[in-house]
């Protein structure tokens, strides 16, 4: 992992939260830390966790070793989705996940569209893992780390972008450019 910079909460937290204003217009874009942090902690716990405030946070960018090892989320979306198999070690990890997608045609048929389109997107080179489109990782659990003994982080955001990326690596549709990523570890 190539750390770019040091960064902080609140910086993820205002790039989350702008990202989702513009996903959902209606909503607004709290001014100060305090109500970024109370909009993330009420309204996308999914994406915080309790250590954030104490972690070691940066840009970084990932090594393709470190990208295909992210632990993917496991939830009975993904499960029905076929996209996570408990079947083994590294179940949950990133490549497998994407292994399982293709076996199952899982693009044409997800119940979810964006993944298509981000797929397209990355496809004709409209749409890079950086800046606005970077993934959020964070230090991945005990349970996560002992069943997915190869991976480091779990990703945190951007599940259908990084599922697109990794189709199309895996299809060889385009070479690996360095996927940008928030970093928060555990100190």
């Amino acid at each position: 992992m190539d750390i770019v910079r040091n960064t902080t909460e609140d910086e993820f937290n205002a790039w989350y939260l702008r990202r989702n204003c513009r996903k959902h217009p209606e909503n607004s874009f709290p001014v100060s830390e305090a109500g970024r942090s109370v909009a993330m902690r009420q309204d996308h716990d999914g994406k915080t966790r309790t250590w954030f405030s104490t972690a070691r946070w940066s840009v970084a960018k990932l090594e393709p070793p470190e990208f295909e090892r992210l632990v993917f989320l496991d939830c009975p979306w993904t499960r029905r989705e076929g996209l996570v198999l408990p079947d083994g070690p590294n179940y949950r990890v990133l490549s497998r996940v994407a292994q399982n997608a293709l076996a199952s045609g899982y693009l044409e048929k997800t119940s979810d569209p964006r993944h298509r389109q981000y797929y397209a997107a990355m496809a004709e080179c409209h749409l890079r893992l950086e800046c606005t489109s970077r993934l959020a990782i964070c230090s991945a659990t005990e349970d996560e780390l002992q069943q997915n003994p190869l991976a480091k982080h779990y990703l945190l955001d951007g599940i259908g972008r990084g599922l697109a990326y990794m189709l199309l690596l895996l299809k060889s549709r385009v070479p690996y450019e360095s996927v940008e990523t928030f970093v928060a570890e555990r100190k």
